[in-house]
C-alpha cells in the first residue's frame, strides 16, 4: 500500500511539468519559426501570385528565417531572418478564450506589407505543443472573398 502511494505521488510529480499550460508552450524561448502557410481559396498577393501555398509562392528564402517569440506577460517580438535586415517588430498577444478552444489575439506580422499599419486579429489555435502551434487567420478582402490561413509553425 504504502508503495503504491509513492508511485502515484511520482506519477504526479512528473506528469504536470509547468511548461505545459498554453501560455508554456507558446512562450518557448527558442521562438517559432513558420513552416507552411496554407490559404483557402487560393491567394492572390500584391504581386499578382495566386496560389494555396503561400509558403512556397510568397515568402522569400530568408523570410521563411524569421522568428517570432511569444514572451511572458503579451508581448510579441520578430527577428526577421533576411541577411543585413537588422529591424525588429514587437507586438502584443493575449489568450481570448483557452476552453473549450484557444482563441488568441495577436499581431498578424506575417500578413503586413512595409509601411501598414500592425495587424491585429482573433486566430484559432489549431494545435499547440513543444512541437507545432498552429492557427487560423480569417481575412476578408475589400471584394468580400473570405480567405482561411492556416499557418504552421515549428521551434526555431
Amino acid at each position: 500500500m504504502c508503495l503504491m502511494a509513492v508511485a502515484a505521488a511520482a506519477v504526479v510529480f512528473t506528469s504536470c511539468k509547468p511548461n505545459e499550460t498554453n501560455e508554456g508552450l507558446l512562450t518557448i524561448k527558442k521562438g517559432w519559426k513558420l513552416e507552411s502557410a496554407l490559404s483557402t481559396p487560393a491567394y492572390t498577393n500584391s504581386a499578382g501570385i495566386t496560389s494555396p501555398n503561400l509558403f512556397e509562392s510568397w515568402f522569400a528564402d530568408c523570410e521563411k528565417k524569421d522568428v517570432i517569440y511569444f514572451k511572458s506577460g503579451g508581448a510579441t517580438e520578430v527577428k526577421f531572418g533576411c541577411e543585413g535586415n537588422t529591424k525588429q517588430t514587437t507586438g502584443t498577444w493575449r489568450f481570448v478564450q483557452e476552453d473549450p478552444s484557444i482563441v488568441l489575439n495577436m499581431r498578424i506580422h506575417f500578413f503586413e506589407e512595409d509601411g501598414d499599419a500592425p495587424i491585429y486579429s482573433n486566430v484559432d489555435v489549431l494545435e499547440l505543443t513543444k512541437d507545432v502551434f498552429k492557427y487560423n487567420y480569417v481575412w476578408q478582402n475589400t471584394a468580400g472573398t473570405v480567405y482561411t490561413f492556416t499557418l504552421t509553425y515549428k521551434p526555431a
